[in-house]
């Protein structure tokens, strides 16, 4: 019995976690490298597919990056790309350090995790989503960090 225990306990935690997400790439112009990109829910990435986000729904990401810049004062933006336009939801925070461990330093890996409420405004059908982090101090010429991936909105 207390094996089973163990098992359900360890999945638990496992599931917790999210699926690990490959169908990932940077941005143009990205300044880092990202690794274990996960997103929770979504049981697709089990079979290679996008991940489809529910409107009205949380998804939470998470993953581990380093970047080539570091900053004080970074800004992170969650964008859901329409027809060439990034479209961003403003109530969502846009304060870094919220989501991941601040100063962020040049060449030292970090982790970033946060839940985003999948806005009803969001058209659905298939979208670029994308995360970035942003040296906030500097108003032109940003050094970021941008990890994109094909999602369906439903």
């Amino acid at each position: 019995m207390k094996y089973v225990s163990y098992l359900f306990i360890l999945g638990t935690i496992l599931s917790a976690r999210g699926e690990e997400v490959t169908d990932y790439e940077m941005c143009k112009n990205s300044k880092c490298t990202i690794s274990n990109v996960n997103v929770d829910p979504c049981p697709q990435a089990l079979k290679g597919e996008h991940c489809e986000f529910v409107r009205g729904t949380n998804v939470t990401f998470s993953a581990n990056y380093i970047t080539s810049f570091g900053t004080v004062k970074p800004i992170t933006k969650v964008y859901i790309e329409v027809g060439g336009v990034e479209i961003t939801d403003p109530s969502l925070p846009t304060d870094a350090c919220l989501f991941t461990s601040c100063p962020i330093q040049n060449g030292k890996q970090n982790s970033y995790k946060r839940t985003i409420l999948v806005s009803p405004k969001y058209p659905s059908g298939n979208h670029n989503f994308k995360i970035k982090i942003y040296d906030g101090t500097k108003k032109f010429k940003r050094d970021e960090c941008c990890v994109q991936s094909n999602v369906k909105i439903i």
